[in-house]
């Protein structure tokens, strides 16, 4: 996708503009902008650390002290990541010259929570914060 998305730009949509052709210039923009979209949704940068399954029932999860000392450090961290992420994404500001670059900024903002917001929402998350809960 990235390779079809750099020919795009760097190919067709400067011979686009010599040719002056406004119609297939725009879709070429757009067309670049949703695989630009798609790539960050793939490609996530936020990443959160998942235990492996452990095939205990609630009752042996909660005697078992190292399971949950384990799962309080991996909410810490979780916790510690949606803090940075938010932080992040809110000291990145829009360039406002043009209605595209807003609407990439705000494409951007969208990936990089909704993939946190996937991560997060993951059935061994659940579990994680019932046990320790």
């Amino acid at each position: 996708m990235m390779a079809l998305s750099k020919i795009l730009q760097h190919v067709y949509i400067p011979l686009e503009e010599t040719q002056g052709r406004q119609d297939n210039l725009q879709n070429l923009k757009k067309f670049v902008s949703q695989i630009s979209h798609t790539i960050q949704q793939v490609t996530g940068t936020v990443t959160i650390k998942l235990p492996a399954a452990d095939n205990l029932d609630d009752d042996q999860a909660y005697k078992n002290q190292d399971l949950m000392r384990k799962y309080e450090i991996l909410v810490d961290e979780w916790t510690s990541i949606i803090k940075k992420t938010i932080k992040d994404e809110d000291l990145k500001k829009p360039e406002p010259r043009k209605s595209l670059e807003l609407i990439e900024h705000w494409r951007a903002k969208s990936a990089v929570l909704s993939t946190l917001y996937q991560q997060l929402s993951m059935p061994i998350v659940g579990t994680v914060l019932k046990v320790i809960n």
